[in-house]
């Protein structure tokens, strides 16, 4: 992996800015839905439990091992409840330099967590001194899935995680077939610290047993690099709640199958397994958008002297962008974490490199030598193993949603309220039954209409107010009947769900909304909403 791939790392969130694409196939269309009222759901209420593992070093105590990392396995459930608090059981198993001693604490955790519009899923373990013991990581766009990391340089250590939402009704065979797998393992056994990231493909049968081979690189501290071949084989269970069982380690399995990890400690050694389901047919345009990226990394660096160690966690955002079927390129300005015995730094990265992805989603992240890694069957997840002669690590990723927005200005209504149009039931991902749009502010009890466009207007003045959609390619009525008390102000509201589409070349298109009022204390008899953009992800 060449230097500036290997700086995926924690990144300050910043707005991202995609090129609307044109509806297609659903320009032109035109229906006349009759919506009626849904509860109200706020931004992406989350309310699951979800299973946790991860790796995680450092140079401090409870080991005091010098300029040797102890290394630490955590795992263990979290559940996130729609108020915004969360909960949990997480274990840590210690692995100080030698393998002795061994350690383990088990620990309860609690906080408060938040979901920004653009998928970022914050969590605080102390929210009475905010901002000193966090996370942060992304949300896949149904938010079964989560990748997690380190987000403050004030802390010494360095961890990845990942967190898989507990479901039911699953059995072996809901893992079945080809998945791509990525794995980090740390060492800390008699013969020095040592680390390895596998990167291959594992075929399970739907019975409970399965095959694994690929290329195993490895790097012991102040040694020389070696990549090779491995192959493995083993059973595996799994839970009627997702709960993955393989070879004596524990994970889990999305409900979709598409994502399961696995990891334990193995005496001296820890390791985290994460695949992705194989598929076919993929393209650069497929990969197209916006992702969120967690990453483990550790390795030799000069700054630590001759064979010294550094640790480095990463949390960003890379925006990936086509150039030819299987080709295009990756920018994301990215917060660059490091810590080695001297101490921990970060800054800011410009990156900007190319990728490759074959049909059946293997990926070649920057140049030669490259990182590599997979993208799972639904376009959603992305796998890595970092195998640079200066490193081993883990990279994950998650296909990000944008909540919708809203631009242009309101005409309001009885008593001079402004209606507004936001989201509601969860990000606007592809085939949702949840996701629509929310009309609060109107008139109480007036019916209202919501029109749905392919392109937005640069404000036209209508009816006394302004329109913010283009009529010419609108395609959606949506007639919603507003709650609340008859005739009062601002007492209206209501949630209209929009099924949306399945296939993912809907991914990255953008439609534009506006929702239109009968209110007799406006201009012309209509309050209007502003505009919002809505755009859909996988």
């Amino acid at each position: 992996m060449n230097p500036a791939m290997r700086h995926l790392d924690p990144v300050t969130p910043t707005p991202r800015h995609r090129v609307a694409r044109s509806l297609g196939p659903w320009a032109g269309l035109a229906l006349l839905l009759a919506v009626s009222p849904a509860p109200a759901q706020g931004l992406v209420p989350i309310n699951a439990t979800y299973r946790l593992a991860g790796l995680s070093s450092e140079f401090e105590a409870p080991c005091s091992s010098g300029a040797t990392p102890l290394i630490t396995y955590s795992h263990g459930t979290v559940t996130l409840q729609p108020n915004g608090t969360f909960g949990g059981s997480i274990t840590d198993d210690i692995v100080c330099a030698g393998a002795a001693p061994t350690l383990s604490y088990g620990e309860t955790i609690q906080g408060i967590y938040s979901v920004g519009a653009d998928a970022l899923l914050t969590f605080d373990l102390n929210p009475a001194m905010p901002g000193i013991d966090t996370a942060a990581g992304y949300l896949r766009g149904d938010t079964s899935v989560v990748v997690l990391g380190r987000e403050s340089a004030v802390s010494v250590d360095a961890f990845s995680q990942i967190a898989i939402a507990m479901s039911s009704g699953q059995s072996a065979a809901a893992l079945s077939g080809a998945y791509h797998v990525a794995r980090l393992v740390y060492r800390n056994d008699a013969s020095g610290y040592t680390q390895e990231s596998d990167i291959g493909v594992a075929s399970f049968n739907g019975v409970g047993g399965f095959t694994e081979g690929g290329t195993r690189h490895a790097m012991p501290l102040g040694g020389a690099a070696t990549t090779a071949p491995y192959a493995a084989s083993g059973s595996y269970a799994v839970a009627a709640d997702g709960t993955l069982t393989v070879q004596g380690a524990t994970g889990a399995l999305s409900a979709d199958g598409e994502v399961f990890f696995w990891g334990q400690r193995n005496g001296a050694a820890i390791e985290l397994t994460v695949g992705v389901r194989r598929g076919s047919g993929h393209t650069a345009p497929r990969m197209a958008g916006a992702w969120g990226a967690a990453d483990l990394e550790s390795g030799v660096a000069a700054a630590a002297g001759p064979g010294g160690p550094f640790l480095q966690t990463a949390r960003g955002v890379l925006d990936f962008a086509a150039t030819g079927s299987g080709t295009g390129t990756l920018n994301g300005t990215l917060l660059h974490v490091e810590t080695t015995q001297l101490g921990t730094t970060q800054q800011l990265d410009p990156l900007a490199e190319p990728f490759t992805v074959a049909p059946d989603g293997k990926l070649q992240l920057g140049t030669p030598p490259a990182l590599p890694g997979a993208v799972s069957a639904d376009g959603s997840v992305i796998i890595g193993a970092q195998q640079s002669t200066e490193s081993c690590g883990l990279l994950l990723a998650v296909s990000l949603c944008d909540w919708p927005t809203s631009y242009g200005t309101a005409t309001a209504g009885t008593g001079g309220v402004a209606p507004r149009l936001s989201g509601t039931g969860g990000f606007p991902r592809l085939s949702s039954r949840n996701s629509g749009l929310r009309i609060d502010g109107g008139l109480g009890a007036a019916p209202a209409l919501i029109m749905i466009s392919a392109a937005p207007s640069v404000g036209i003045p209508v009816l006394g107010g302004t329109t913010w959609i283009d009529f010419g390619t609108a395609f959606v009525q949506l007639l919603v009947p507003l709650s609340g008390t008859s005739g009062m102000a601002g007492a209206g509201s209501a949630d209209a769900i929009i099924p949306l589409p399945r296939s993912t070349i809907f991914a990255g298109v953008s439609f534009f909304a506006q929702a239109f009022i009968i209110d007799t204390g406006a201009p012309a008899g209509f309050a209007m909403t502003p505009g919002a953009q809505v755009t859909l992800c996988r």
